[in-house]
């Protein structure tokens, strides 16, 4: 259990982590991904309500089954591109074609120099994006490759960067 250590902080659990609180640690790791996975799952439904898509696959399921694909798919990233970038800074994978949209466009980035505070004792943090803003942790970047680094894995392994 004690290689897991770092993991299941990460999973929110903080009691003593041995063999007698197993269970606790057990409900702390099923709690967090149940959390985040429903979440998740959630948006792609949502997205698909927006149009009413959902009757649509409900009342011609046969005719709809060709758009999605049945398989296990395991995608890899090969590198962040710039509309991955934008559509994770900015929530636009796009370019503002229009002078007036390009000028007013703004991303606001907040760097958290105290993350050591909030989370001791942990090895690597990854920016949050909360309500139009970009938050990134600065505690134990010393250079910009320690940040360049951490930003690509966070692009390339994060599953999305917000609270839940």
């Amino acid at each position: 259990m004690t290689r897991f250590t770092e993991q299941i902080v990460n999973c929110g659990y903080t009691g003593p982590i041995n063999e007698e609180h197993k269970a606790s640690v057990i409900r702390a790791i099923v709690l967090h991904a149940t959390t985040k996975r429903t979440a998740m799952l959630s948006q792609p439904r949502q997205g698909l309500d927006v149009y009413d898509f959902l009757k649509v696959i409900k009342g011609n399921p046969e005719h709809c089954r060709g758009l999605f694909v049945a398989a296990n798919m395991l995608c890899t990233c090969t590198g962040p591109s710039v509309p991955g970038v934008m559509q994770w800074l900015s929530g636009q994978a796009h370019r503002h074609l229009l002078l007036s949209d390009r000028e007013a466009f703004k991303i606001v980035v907040r760097f958290n120099h105290n993350c050591f505070d909030n989370m001791p004792g942990h090895t690597i943090c990854f920016p949050v994006v909360s309500a139009c803003t970009q938050t990134f942790p600065t505690a134990h970047l010393n250079s910009f490759e320690e940040f360049k680094e951490s930003i690509l894995i966070s692009l390339k392994c994060g599953a999305g960067f917000h609270r839940i």
